[in-house]
């Protein structure tokens, strides 16, 4: 099992799509995380597929990063101290949840004489691509990998999973991760223990209304925190938050998944919210860091700008949450 340091992370360029990682901007914009304290970036990349009930992935002209650019803005983000998880996302070009993805099962055979081997065929395209981008990361000095997001329909997989997760680490010889909702820790896979450590995306309400203090939301956290320990304990690896994030509107704190409502901004709120998350977890030696959702916006939400007070989306910069998370980078410990 590889070791693998405490990160203080942040997540780039989802939807980036070709041409998204041009390299000016990259440096600028790692020059601007390394300012922050941030050490750690999950580089997005765009694998998609038709629908949520296709077999085949592939690499779109329009939606997928080119090798090329992965490569030169892993060098760039690197190039300031900065390491990398490099992170395929499945993306369904019919916009579905890439937890929608599921199939029935190899075998079932309605019509005689007619088997159609649906979860083989899906996992024979996603374990190539895997292997793919696993050589990219190999070649280019990243040191973590994540073999998948989400991925909830998926998930009982287990043999096609431990596959895929060979073929990672028979090209990659860094560390390997696969990012899980966080209800799967209370039923953890079997295939979990091919992996150096498991990444969550840890989106919980830690509030009952908006306006709620920092302690508060400490308390409503502490005992999820204890039980994710135990969690993590029982399965014997640490954990990340491969996702974290939430708006910087009112009420933020209950649905901080949420992307959706309109609401006043309320940067406060957001920064309340991480400074209640990072109080709460930062000692917990189970616990490697997190990755916050997101240094940027490149899909169009015009309603993260309907208020002039400010933009409501998740980013942090120019709010009170840009001071609340490079306090904590910048400073002492772990």
């Amino acid at each position: 099992m590889t070791e693998v340091p405490f990160q203080r992370g942040m997540s780039y360029g989802y939807r980036g799509g070709r041409g998204g990682y041009a390299l000016a901007d990259v440096e600028r914009d790692a020059a601007e995380m390394a300012s922050w304290g941030i050490d750690s970036v999950a580089l997005h990349v765009h694998l998609a597929q038709e629908t949520f009930a296709s077999t085949r992935l592939f690499a779109d002209i329009r939606a997928t990063a080119s090798d090329e650019e992965l490569v030169a803005a892993i060098g760039a983000f690197r190039s300031h101290g900065i390491r990398v998880m490099l992170k395929p996302m499945v993306e369904s070009q019919d916009s579905a949840w890439q937890g929608s993805i599921r199939f029935p099962d190899d075998g079932n055979e309605q019509i005689a004489g007619i088997r159609t081997a649906y979860w083989a065929a899906w996992f024979a395209s996603f374990t190539e691509w895997l292997a793919h981008y696993a050589r990219l990361a190999e070649r280019s000095g990243v040191e973590v990998f994540c073999v998948g997001c989400e991925l909830v329909g998926t998930m009982d997989q287990s043999a096609l999973w431990t596959t895929a997760i060979q073929a990672v680490r028979a090209e990659f010889s860094g560390a390997v991760t696969y990012n899980t909702d966080h209800s799967a820790l209370h039923a953890p896979r079997d295939w979990f223990q091919g992996l150096d450590l498991l990444s969550i995306s840890y989106y919980v309400s830690v509030a009952s209304g908006p306006g709620e203090s920092v302690e508060q939301m400490r308390a409503t956290l502490a005992p999820l925190a204890d039980e994710l320990g135990e969690q993590a304990e029982a399965l014997g690896m640490p954990v990340i938050f491969g996702e974290i994030g939430a708006r910087s509107r009112v009420g933020t704190a209950t649905l901080p998944w949420d992307y959706q409502t309109r609401a006043p901004y309320s940067g406060q709120e957001q920064a309340d919210y991480l400074e209640a998350i990072l109080s709460t977890f930062w000692e917990r030696p189970w616990w490697r860091g997190l990755y916050w959702w997101k240094w940027e916006e490149r899909q169009s939400r015009p309603l993260y700008r309907e208020d002039p007070a400010g933009d409501t989306g998740f980013t942090l910069q120019g709010k009170p949450g840009q001071g609340t998370l490079s306090s904590w980078y910048r400073g002492a410990g772990r």
